[in-house]
């Protein structure tokens, strides 16, 4: 994938991944565009990790999936990937700024959201495989957005498990298979962590304990009493134990759940990029003298000074979700080879990393960013404590609850 920024200015880190990639909030020197980028330096591991989701993201456009905007790799072996900025955070975040949990209005809404991605996804013959609330973004059009493709396969490969235990289905526990029906049990652990605040599985404080009951017993995740006659009947059709018996997400885009949900709300009027006169009004202070220099130059370089009046990064309000309207370009360089995992049938191709002398200024450091944090429910206090396990002699790889953590 090409990269069409030149140099970037690293605003401030939005969250760190259990991999050990780091995302942050970047604007483009020379167009002032917003987005996000996700990092990871070094070769091998965490670096390759995310050089595979950005060949996975690459080919996927959905108005359900966070879009990638390019990537790119520097001689120190660190790998960029430039992401769709979605303001409004994850899901997670989304729980949080309403009390912990949704309204079923809400939840059937960004279910419909979660159920058209994953039929997009699976069409594609690509699971997610870390379905969850902290891996699904909120964009200013109002549309839930799958995120984090670190754990994504390709339909029927051999790539060891992974994901986060309290989403895992019966088999994917047991280290058997990982398939679009595993996603479908995870969407269903998903309205419920939407419902309560909090995963299935929470009351449970050891994680081997846990994923014993997911694997072996005919236990399977509590219904919250609060949802309506509909929603516990999708919940039951996606909860069936034996993934032959789950309907495909495209089944589920005819359930009278997700067909009542109504339209996305576009609730953001947006600017396109930090240039945008709108982004740096205030709505609450229009009578204001001092306002921001009209020239794109003054504006950018604001960002860099102690005494400008910076927006509230932190803020709920005011944020919008960021299109790209500039095409992506590769450069003309010599293409790289890399051997990508099995999953995905994939052996040495040109990997499409453009060498394009991307640069960037980091103003993290310079500048006391007003901070108003909120903490993030405790989804999965047990899993924290632990990356692999072995139950009945199958090896499991597992991710702790990651992702975005304040920094």
């Amino acid at each position: 994938m090409g990269a069409a920024f030149k140099q970037l200015r690293r605003l401030r880190t939005l969250g760190r991944g259990a991999s050990g990639a780091v995302v942050w909030l970047a604007a483009d020197e020379a167009s002032g565009q917003l987005l996000a980028v996700k990092s990871a330096a070094g070769p091998g591991g965490a670096a390759e990790q995310l050089r595979r989701e950005g060949r996975v993201l690459s080919g996927l456009r959905s108005p359900h999936i966070v879009p990638c905007l390019g990537s790119h790799a520097d001689a120190t072996g660190e790998y960029r990937l430039f992401l769709e900025f979605a303001p409004l955070g994850s899901l997670a975040d989304e729980a949080v700024r309403n009390g912990g949990c949704l309204e079923e209005r809400d939840i059937r809404r960004y279910a419909a959201d979660l159920a058209r991605g994953l039929a997009y996804l699976h069409g594609e013959s690509v699971v997610h495989g870390d379905v969850k609330a902290a891996n699904t973004v909120v964009g200013g059009d109002g549309r839930a957005k799958l995120a984090d493709f670190g754990c994504a396969r390709a339909a029927g490969c051999d790539r060891p498990i992974a994901g986060t235990p309290a989403f895992m289905a019966p088999e994917v526990a047991r280290g058997e298979e990982q398939g679009p029906a595993a996603d479908v049990w995870a969407l269903a652990c998903t309205v419920i962590e939407m419902a309560t605040g909090a995963a299935p599985w929470s009351d449970t404080d050891d994680v081997y304990a846990a994923v014993h009951k997911i694997a072996y017993t005919d236990a399977v995740p509590e219904l919250p009493a609060c949802l309506s006659y509909e929603a516990k009947d999708f919940l039951r059709m996606c909860l069936e134990r034996n993934p032959r018996h789950r309907p495909t997400a495209t089944q589920l885009l005819d359930h009278p759940f997700i067909v009542s949900a109504e339209p996305a709300k576009h609730c953001w009027a947006s600017p396109t990029s930090t240039l945008n006169t709108a982004f740096w009004e205030s709505e609450d202070d229009e009578d204001d003298d001092e306002e921001a220099s009209e020239s794109a130059a003054g504006r950018i370089s604001s960002l860099a000074s102690p005494r400008s009046a910076l927006p509230d990064w932190d803020s709920e309000d005011g944020w919008i979700d960021v299109h790209s309207e500039c095409s992506l370009q590769v450069s003309e360089v010599p293409a790289i080879t890399v051997t990508v995992g099995a999953g995905f049938g994939l052996r040495s191709e040109p990997l499409d990393a453009a060498e394009v002398g991307l640069h960037v200024v980091d103003v993290e450091d310079a500048i006391r960013y007003p901070t108003s944090h909120v903490g993030v429910v405790d989804f999965l206090k047990f899993q924290q404590r632990h990356s692999s396990l072995s139950v009945g002699g199958v090896g499991l790889c597992l991710r702790p609850v990651a992702c975005h953590q304040p920094i």
